[in-house]
């Protein structure tokens, strides 16, 4: 219960808990009264409470912010608490102390215990001024919401409370200033009209660390009068909702068109393209076609993608981050082969010290992929039309004298004389057709590299060009024959190039995820060391099993990355953690383990356990842990300390959260989405992979993830066995003195 009430009040493991422990009884004491807590938290605060009565220490005097510098920042409200007095035995005595410690717990219940600008706030209007702004009935009596309303009406007597009342109200989204100072922002359009856009916006840092998930519209009318003004925020709140249910519910939710609605709209727009008679094709048809099929693909702005002709003598130098369409023509013969060139380094992410292609993949600036069939034939079509002199550095646009508004009205009337618009079907729905259709089988952060548009994925998934060409083309082909366009000598140059282009180092993405063979190194020179003390063994196992439940499960680098043993569940092989920032501190992650995995952590604890009685230790509290004179956790420093003196090389153990997602791109026999945004615990507009399955039992949901990881685990068996081997030696007596 201790380390439950440390995590809870965020307090440092080292810190001398004596000199806090009647403040902190006082402060849950006033928490159960003023907290709107469920009957489930009301008894852990009063579990909180009986552990804290029984501790009884000598009194402690307020302490200075000079000495609590080091917590001032890393820890603000037990810094805050340890300024007030000590306080007397009477809990309900209307003093001073009594006042400022129920009134810091309010605070405390709106921001949370890292706030540390409330908490500065606190001390000013509070602590520093000793102002009586409210009596302890009062404080106990009123929410935190009235409470805000006094200190408001008191400003006029106490002008210093103006800084503290904007804190007196639940933490909120963060503003769109705080969004601009991220490093990463995610935008996926959701919905597109004539009178506005809807979008999810994802912002992230550089160590990928969600800053803001929301859902965001904007007006392409001007919203002149107040009637229009609150139309439009109905519209707003009725859209997110609608989104949340989606992504909430099943993936179909989304409207795209079907391959057989795409077959239905071709044979309106260009006949000749199902019957394969492509010279038949009008050179401005097939220029909309090229727009469509790239937009299909997921190129964003096809319109304005620059030709660049590899022949031509003219020698330009392309300019970094652009999109381009790189062709060979030939008119003699009509041969054209054709790739998009694309920018692949659109995040700002964390990078490792020194860039070692032995150890980490190295992430390309820009990535080339064939361009497939039938674009390759309408390209073909419309450079025939073109004077050569034009086919170099222009726009598709420019090219064809044609502008977004005149591609539009093209699209829709062939919706309109198709009758697919009376379905509902719009411009949106034909150009998102192929990507919803593989959604579940091609990642989502392939098709972000081709829109340019990248997800917080993208910051961990590295990928071979080759690989992203090759799973992109597999699924094109098999949407191409559903919507009724069948494949005529097309796939021999696209596997030509694909094989030109499975080079070493092409890959793209991530810039810290380990290579395997470092991988199995580490494991190796872990293995190595097993023939020394119990100590030695206990460690090394230790660290072997944190690598492969993090490189498995994607576990986040945190202080506590392990929960206690009452948050694991052996029978089912699943722990919740807090591993991330969330507002709610009860909001926990489900992490479910490998069969295997199970079995060599319930080894590790008997070991431990034993180790422990032997040297008279208490036994270790967390799951994992590693000992130096104590029971530690795998925090950053341990971590990337034992990873330095084993490799001698600049690893990070965020690394291993890269490589586990890596590792089900590759290794996974039946790719799916789903699962891969359940095994990084990624959300869309704040909604859990997790609600989609809501309706299943967690046995059900448990069964679904071991059976994904079970199918990716045999290429460690070698190394589980033999640390299985020493454990079982460990736990039979051998070598388990010091």
């Amino acid at each position: 219960m201790i380390s439950e009430i440390f995590l809870f009040f965020d307090i440092p493991e080292d810190f001398a808990f004596g000199l806090v422990v009647s403040r902190i009884r006082r402060s849950v004491f006033y928490l159960m009264q003023i907290s709107p807590c469920s009957e489930a938290e009301r008894d852990q605060l009063k579990h909180m409470y009986n552990v804290l009565e029984s501790m009884r220490t000598p009194p402690q005097e307020a302490r200075s912010r000079n000495e609590l510098h080091n917590h001032l920042k890393n820890h603000p409200f037990l810094a805050t608490l340890m300024q007030i007095g000590e306080p007397h035995d009477n809990p309900y005595a209307d003093d001073q102390v009594n006042r400022q410690i129920a009134l810091l717990m309010h605070l405390f219940e709106c921001r949370g215990a890292e706030d540390y600008a409330a908490f500065l706030a606190f001390r000013k209007c509070v602590i520093e001024s000793k102002a009586t702004l409210l009596t302890l009935p009062i404080l106990l009596d009123l929410t935190a919401l009235e409470i805000q309303l006094r200190l408001r009406r008191s400003e006029n007597s106490y002008p210093q409370t103006g800084l503290l009342v904007p804190f007196f109200a639940p933490v909120k989204l963060r503003n769109q200033s705080e969004m601009a100072r991220a490093n990463n922002q995610h935008k996926q359009l959701i919905y597109d009209s004539p009178s506005l856009e809807l979008y999810a916006s994802h912002s992230t840092n550089e160590n990928a660390e969600t800053i803001n998930e929301t859902v965001g519209c904007d007006s392409k009318v001007a919203l002149t009068t107040e009637q229009q003004r609150r139309r439009f925020q109905r519209r707003l709140n009725g859209a997110q909702r609608a989104y949340y249910a989606c992504e909430a519910a099943v993936v179909a939710g989304i409207h795209t068109a079907l391959p057989s609605e795409i077959n239905m709209f071709l044979q309106h727009a260009a006949p000749y393209l199902l019957s394969g008679e492509m010279s038949k094709i009008q050179p401005d048809t097939a220029c909309n076609l090229l727009i469509l099929f790239l937009a299909l693909i997921g190129v964003s702005n096809p319109a304005n993608i620059i030709l660049v002709n590899k022949l031509t003598k003219i020698d330009v130098e392309l300019e970094k981050g652009g999109s381009y369409l790189v062709y060979e023509f030939r008119s003699d013969s009509g041969f054209v082969r054709a790739s998009l060139q694309l920018p692949a380094n659109l995040l700002k992410t964390a990078e490792p010290k020194t860039h070692d292609p032995r150890v980490h993949y190295i992430a390309g600036e820009s990535l080339s992929i064939v361009l497939p069939y039938p674009a390759t034939f309408l390209l073909n079509t419309l450079l025939r039309g073109i004077p050569s002199n034009r086919r170099h550095l222009n726009t598709l646009s420019e090219l064809c004298h044609i502008t977004d508004s005149k591609y539009t009205h093209w699209l829709n009337e062939i919706l309109r004389c198709s009758g697919l618009h009376i379905k509902g079907i719009t411009k949106r729905a034909i150009e998102k057709s192929f990507q919803q259709y593989a959604r579940e089988s091609v990642p989502e952060t392939y098709f972000r590299f081709l829109s340019g548009q990248l997800c917080v994925q993208n910051h961990y998934v590295s990928v071979s060009i080759f690989t992203l060409s090759q799973t992109i083309t597999s699924a094109w082909r098999e949407f191409c024959v559903e919507a009724g366009l069948h494949w005529r000598n097309a796939n021999i140059y696209e596997a030509g190039e694909l094989a030109v282009s499975h080079r070493h180092y092409t890959e793209i993405g991530s810039k810290i995820t380990l290579r395997q063979e470092v991988l199995n190194a580490i494991f190796h020179g872990l293995i190595n060391g097993l023939i020394g003390s119990a100590k030695d063994c206990i460690n090394l196992t230790a660290f072997y099993l944190y690598i492969r439940v993090a490189s498995t499960v994607g576990l986040r680098p945190t202080k506590m990355p392990f929960p206690t043993i009452e948050n694991m569940n052996w029978e089912f092989g699943c722990f919740t953690v807090a591993d991330k920032s969330v507002r709610s501190k009860n909001e926990l992650r489900l992490i479910i383990l490998p069969r295997r995995l199970v079995e060599l952590i319930t080894l590790w604890r008997r070991c431990a356990e034993t180790f422990s009685m032997s040297n008279n230790a208490p036994v270790p509290t967390h799951l994992l842990m590693h000992w130096d004179e104590k029971w530690v956790h795998f925090d950053r420093a341990v971590v990337n300390g034992k990873l330095a003196r084993l490799t001698n090389e600049s690893i990070i153990n965020h690394s291993f959260r890269h490589t586990a997602a890596q590792r089900y791109l590759q290794s996974s026999p039946d790719f799916k989405q789903s699962l891969l945004d359940m095994l990084l615990n990624h959300s869309r507009a704040g909604v859990s992979v997790f609600n989609r399955f809501a309706q299943s039992s967690p046995a059900q949901l448990i069964l679904l993830q071991q059976q994904l990881l079970d199918s990716v685990e045999h290429e460690y068996a070698e190394f589980d066995e033999a640390i299985h081997k020493s454990l079982t030696q460990l736990a039979g007596g051998k070598n388990a003195v010091i």
